[in-house]
């Protein structure tokens, strides 16, 4: 069999068995809750052309995922074996040589997803191969391996297109996740109108902040500091303890019976879209955005009179895709530049749980602010900005440290800027806890002759 085509068989079959280990194990650990949500989802969706069409683009970016490293470990491999000196040709000429270097990328991979994304039901059990005795000897191994047989290719018998391509793709990732950030700009803007951004945190036990009385070390100190110099309201209760439906009464300032919304996933016609404060802030002249990160619960789009909406695609595709697309392929791809234009179903989106990068939706909000008019201000609503289930206490507390920290852009939040946040919690506790916390902070007085808010 042709090498080449041996590569690409290693990486689809790997692929292939990934998809059906993730689907398993999923499928397994499906609550009877999340499966009549799912079931719900289902009823709602069908098998059209569209969806076929992104299931179909979906499988074929995992199997280039898969087959593409191996192709590059399969070609440094044969100019090796064939133009390299004579010892280094008999030992890659050695029997089942190939085979094991394709095994060692795969293996490499599955180190390097273990390691980001712990969660991650890629190869399940991955982690008992590298928590033995010997375990080091794999982990920097690996590495060393195929990094030295690719760095020893590029130095010696690759050809200057494979050089140049190698270099190209280098400098790409690099200047991709160098460029500016939305919020890491300067520039000041004076506008008539203050910018208004509303953060919601899902999930929050205030009893647990340290500016709520909790004794022991700080989880949040943005958070605190921020509660610190804010106006509190701390008798703040939801209007119903559900996701989609309290952030309707956060946006129309009404009551479910007047809004609407009764559960999650409700049906479009029975509530009120017209109802949101949106419309407001654009019958006077703000840019009106939304940033939500996952889209199975709270269903929020163009409708409720956002100029710019950034999430997650909704539906079915995002249930099928997001939930079962977890490899160790796929998985890497959401460090390349702009990986939210090839996966937007999995690269920032929370419900894909196990493989969420925040810093990946972080960028797709600071795309869209720096795409936005900056002599305009800004009506921001953020809701659900952080997700604790499933997450380290170190990687929550470096989501509640973004709150604060990701939105100074184009000027904005500097000065003129209004900004709120809700926090709040899901069962237990007291009354107060359970309808969370309001916080609100305006970081500079309207100056004299700002008109309100009509």
């Amino acid at each position: 069999m042709n090498r080449y085509v041996y590569a690409v068989l290693f990486g689809l079959a790997s692929f292939v068995g990934q998809l059906a280990l993730a689907a398993k194990a999923q499928l397994d650990s499906v609550s009877s809750k999340s499966g009549s949500l799912a079931l719900q989802a289902l009823s709602h969706g069908s098998a059209s052309a569209a969806l076929l069409t992104v299931i179909a683009g979906y499988c074929f970016l995992g199997a280039i995922s898969h087959a593409l490293p191996m192709l590059l470990v399969t070609k440094a491999h044969a100019d090796l074996k064939s133009r390299s000196h004579s010892r280094v040709r008999g030992i890659l000429s050695q029997r089942g040589m190939l085979t094991l270097l394709l095994t060692a990328t795969l293996l490499l991979m599955a180190l390097c997803n273990m390691r980001l994304f712990p969660a991650s039901l890629a190869f399940p059990n991955i982690d008992l191969l590298f928590s033995q005795t010997a375990s080091p000897l794999l982990v920097y191994g690996l590495p060393a391996l195929i990094g030295g047989i690719l760095m020893f290719w590029l130095a010696t018998t690759a050809s200057r297109r494979a050089r140049a391509g190698f270099a190209a793709g280098a400098a790409m990732l690099v200047a991709g996740w160098q460029a500016p950030l939305a919020f890491s700009s300067e520039e000041q803007v004076s506008r008539a109108q203050p910018d208004v951004i509303v953060i919601g945190v899902d999930s929050l036990r205030p009893d647990h902040l340290g500016s709520y009385g909790f004794p022991g070390n700080p989880i949040a100190p943005t958070i605190d500091a921020f509660v610190a110099g804010s106006r509190r309201f701390d008798q703040a209760y939801t209007t119903q303890g559900r996701t989609f439906v309290a952030y309707m009464s956060i946006l129309s300032g009404l009551y479910p019976t007047h809004h609407g919304a009764r559960e999650n996933l409700y049906p479009t016609n029975l509530y009120r879209k017209d109802a949101s404060i949106a419309f407001r802030f654009a019958k006077n002249g703000y840019t009106t955005a939304l940033a939500m990160d996952e889209a199975r619960f709270a269903n929020f789009d163009r409708g409720f009179g956002f100029d710019q909406v950034v999430s997650p695609p909704p539906g079915l595709s995002d249930f099928l895709v997001g939930t079962f697309l977890d490899t160790v392929g796929t998985n890497l791809l959401q460090f390349l530049p702009y990986s939210d234009y090839l996966m937007p179903h999995v690269a920032g989106n929370r419900a894909a749980a196990a493989v969420y990068l925040p810093a990946v939706f972080d960028r797709r909000v600071g795309r869209a602010i720096r795409s936005s008019d900056s002599h305009k201000p800004l009506f921001l609503h953020r809701p659900r900005a952080v997700r604790s289930a499933g997450q380290g206490s170190g990687a929550f507390a470096s989501a509640l440290r973004r709150l604060s920290g990701q939105l100074p852009c184009r000027g904005r939040c500097r000065g003129r800027t209004s900004f709120e946040a809700a926090f709040g919690t899901q069962g237990g506790g007291t009354p107060q806890q359970r309808g969370g916390g309001h916080a609100f902070r305006p970081w500079r007085r309207p100056r004299d002759g700002q008109r309100p808010l009509a």
